[in-house]
């Protein structure tokens, strides 16, 4: 996501991706009954790869909300002002976790047996 953002996406591409993401991922996690995400996800992936990518997931989120607020909005510029801002914020905080938690990920290593 970080590397289309810079690109440059339009709204209609951003509210796609921010969808497909946030519905990935809370398919995925929702496939697994407790006992079998205990096997499967370590607490360590949870806190160090998890937490950040769903905090990044929230803020896309919080980020389409407010340009989906602001195109609903006559006196609200996109380029500038709060709402702007917001996105800005909440872009580079996302983009944050999201580096954090792929970079932890890669420095993961499977358990013995695993």
């Amino acid at each position: 996501m970080n590397a289309r953002l810079n690109s440059g996406l339009n709204f209609g591409t951003y509210q796609t991706k921010v969808g497909d993401v946030e519905s990935a991922f809370s398919r995925d996690l929702r496939t697994f009954s407790a006992d079998a995400k205990a096997n499967v996800v370590t607490t360590k992936c949870l806190t160090k790869v998890l937490t950040p990518l769903a905090g990044a997931v929230d803020l896309h989120a919080s980020a389409l909300k407010a340009w989906s607020g602001c195109i609903d909005s006559y006196s609200c510029d996109i380029n500038k002002g709060p709402e702007a801002d917001k996105m800005q914020k909440s872009w580079l905080r996302a983009g944050k976790l999201t580096d954090r938690g792929e970079g932890n990920l890669s420095s993961l290593r499977p358990a013995a047996g695993e």
